[in-house]
């Protein structure tokens, strides 16, 4: 499956800006069906964030021996 195609792939894109009526790039990434719901344009490839053991911050790993 390639990046683009997988529902958890997150893109970086623009969005219209009313106030300064011009297209402003985003400082973060967002899904495409979020970008496509709120009228912004994808401008870059899609990537898939990956966890290596499904939590988040530094390993606790309790069986090591040192």
């Amino acid at each position: 499956m390639n990046d683009d195609d997988n529902p958890k792939a997150i893109f970086p894109f623009d969005y219209f800006d009313p106030i300064k009526r011009r297209w402003v790039r985003a400082r973060w990434k967002a899904k495409k069906a979020d970008i496509e719901a709120r009228g912004g344009r994808i401008v870059g490839p899609g990537w898939v964030p990956r966890d290596v053991d499904g939590r988040h911050g530094p390993s606790t790993d309790t069986d090591r021996s040192d």
